[in-house]
C-alpha cells in the first residue's frame, strides 16, 4: 500500500528538478536570517524570517512551533527556523537566534517639582549602568543621568540597559517656577547697554562695578552652553562687542548673551541709573507673530539652536535664516517687545509702560548708537535678493514663489516670467521693498490675462544691480 506524506512532495519535486537542469546546474537554496530583539523586554517579543515565497518553519522551547513568516515569543532560549525555498524547491540551512529573559527597565525621576524664577532644578533618573534619553519643553534634549533645568513644564526620561536592550516605558515630571519675594518687574536693556558696560575709561556711562559685571558674565556662562569662556568677563564682552564685519553667528549670539544677561541681572539685584531695576522674569511670556513661548523656554530652544548651528557653513540660506529668526526674536525681548508690560526708562519699578526701557535717547547720551533690527539681521556675505524656492514645480493652475530680500534697507525688487526665448511673459513684482521674506504666485498666465502654454519658464529677478534666476514647468 502507497503511503503518502505531506513533506514528501516537496523532496520528490526536488529530486525531479535536479534530474531537469542535470549536473553542475542545482539550485542554490535560501539564506535564512533571523530579525529581533535578544531579550524579552516586556512579557513577549517578535522574531521575524525573510522576505520571500518562501514557508516558514520554526521550533523552540517547550515545544514552541509555527509556520508564519514572524512570531512571538514569550520563553526565553533558542529559536530555530528552516525556509522552504519554493521557487527553487530546497530547504535552507537552519539558523537560529537565542533570546534571554529580560524585563522592562525601572524608570524613575527624583527631583523637586518648584522653584523660585531663575533658579535651576536638578533632576536625576536611576542609577546603574543605563542609557538615559531626556525630553522637556523648548526643544529640551540629554544623555545625561542627571540635568538641570531653569524652565518650567513637563520632562519626559526612558532609560535602557545596554545589556539586555530594554528600554522603560517614558516617566515624567513637571516643574513649576514661580516668582519669589513679591512680583517681577521686566526691565530688559539692549544689546548696546551691557556693550557699554564693557567699556573701559568711561565711567560716566558705566552702571556696574567690575566686580558685579564678573558675577553677571560668570551667571550667563554658568547657564549656556552655547559659551565657554576661559574669562568670564571677556568672553562676555567680546559676544556684546563683535566685530566691524559681522556675520549672522556673531549678532545672534550678541542678542542671546544680552537676553541672558538680562535674566541674570534680574536674579542679581543690578539696577541701573537712577535705580531702576534691570531684569527679565524667565516665566514672562513672549508672544510674537506665530510665536508663543516663555523667555526661559526661548532661553534654553536658542541655546540648543546656537551649539547645533556652530559647525554649520553660513553659505546655506536655511542656516542663515536660522540666524536672522534668533536675531529677531533677541533684539525684540531686549527692546521689550512681545513680553506685555515693562517698565519706563529712568522711571521707577511702580511705573509702567509697554515700551522698552532702553531708548535711542537713552543709547545717545550713553555715547552709543542703538542697533536697528534690520542693520543686526543684515549680512555683507549674503546676496541681496534670493530665491527661497517654487511650490509646487512643477504645477498646473498656481505656483508660489518664495524670495529673500535681506539687505539692510528697502531697495527695489524685480521679479517676472520668461519663455525659453528670453521674452518676458508675465511681471509678477515692481516695487520698493522692506527686508523681508515674500511670496508672490503666478497663475500660468501673460500679462495680457491669456494662459500661456504648457513647458518651462524661467523666473527672472533682480534687486539693485544683483541678478537671480531659478527655472518653473507648467503643466497644460
Amino acid at each position: 500500500m502507497h503511503r503518502s506524506s505531506s513533506r514528501g512532495w516537496p523532496f520528490a519535486l526536488a529530486f525531479s528538478v535536479l534530474l531537469l537542469a542535470g549536473p553542475g546546474a542545482a539550485p542554490v537554496s535560501a539564506q535564512c536570517t533571523i530579525t529581533g530583539p535578544s531579550s524579552i523586554c516586556s512579557g513577549s517579543a517578535t522574531l521575524c524570517g525573510p522576505n520571500g515565497p518562501y514557508e516558514w518553519h520554526w521550533t523552540g522551547p517547550n515545544g514552541f512551533a509555527a509556520l508564519t513568516q514572524c512570531v512571538t515569543i514569550a520563553d526565553p532560549g533558542t529559536y530555530t527556523l528552516r525556509l522552504w525555498d519554493m521557487n527553487n524547491a530546497l530547504w535552507s540551512a537552519p539558523c537560529s537566534q537565542t533570546v534571554s529573559g529580560g524585563a522592562s527597565t525601572p524608570c524613575g525621576i527624583d527631583g523637586a517639582a518648584s522653584a523660585c524664577a531663575g533658579e535651576h532644578v536638578s533632576l536625576c533618573g536611576p542609577s546603574g549602568a543605563f542609557t538615559y534619553a531626556w525630553t522637556g519643553p523648548g526643544g529640551f534634549t540629554s544623555t545625561a543621568s542627571c540635568v538641570n533645568v531653569g524652565v518650567g513644564g513637563s520632562y519626559q526620561l526612558v532609560v535602557t540597559d545596554p545589556a539586555t536592550g530594554c528600554a522603560s516605558a517614558p516617566c515624567t515630571h513637571d516643574v513649576t517656577f514661580t516668582t519669589c519675594g513679591g512680583t517681577a518687574v521686566n526691565c530688559p536693556r539692549p544689546a548696546w547697554y551691557w556693550r557699554s558696560q564693557c567699556a573701559r575709561g568711561r565711567d560716566d556711562t558705566r552702571n556696574m562695578t567690575s566686580e558685579q559685571l564678573a558675577a553677571l558674565a560668570a551667571c550667563v556662562d554658568e547657564h549656556t552652553q552655547a559659551f565657554a569662556w576661559s574669562s568670564a568677563s571677556e568672553g562676555l564682552c567680546r559676544a556684546l562687542r563683535p566685530p566691524v564685519r559681522c556675520n549672522l553667528r556673531l549678532r545672534a549670539k550678541r542678542q542671546f548673551a544680552a537676553v541672558a544677561a538680562n535674566v541674570c541681572a534680574g536674579a542679581q539685584g543690578l539696577t541701573a541709573a537712577g535705580g531702576t531695576p534691570i531684569g527679565l522674569d524667565l516665566a514672562t511670556a513672549v508672544h510674537l507673530g506665530d510665536l508663543s513661548t516663555t523667555v526661559g523656554a526661548w532661553l534654553a530652544d536658542a541655546d540648543q539652536q546656537l551649539v547645533s548651528l556652530e559647525s554649520a557653513s553660513l553659505d546655506r540660506h536655511s542656516v542663515k535664516e536660522s540666524y536672522r529668526r534668533l536675531i529677531q526674536t533677541g533684539w525684540m525681548i531686549n527692546h521689550a517687545h512681545g513680553i506685555g508690560s515693562a517698565c519706563g526708562a529712568g522711571d521707577g519699578p511702580e511705573v509702567w509702560e509697554t515700551v522698552a526701557p532702553g531708548s535711542a535717547a537713552d543709547a545717545e547720551s550713553a555715547g552709543e548708537t542703538d542697533e536697528s533690527l534690520a542693520s543686526e539681521m543684515a549680512d555683507e556675505t549674503d546676496a541681496t535678493l534670493s530665491i527661497e524656492g517654487v511650490a509646487p514645480n512643477p504645477f498646473s493652475s498656481q505656483a508660489t514663489i518664495a524670495y529673500v530680500l535681506s539687505s539692510a534697507a528697502a531697495d527695489d525688487v524685480q521679479l517676472s516670467v520668461y519663455d525659453l526665448s528670453g521674452r518676458q511673459v508675465r511681471e509678477l513684482v515692481h516695487a520698493r521693498q522692506a527686508p523681508g521674506r515674500y511670496d508672490v504666485q503666478w497663475d500660468g498666465r501673460g500679462d495680457d490675462g491669456q494662459p500661456v502654454r504648457g513647458g518651462m519658464y524661467f523666473i527672472h529677478g533682480r534687486a539693485g544691480a544683483q541678478p537671480i534666476q531659478t527655472r518653473v514647468t507648467l503643466l497644460r
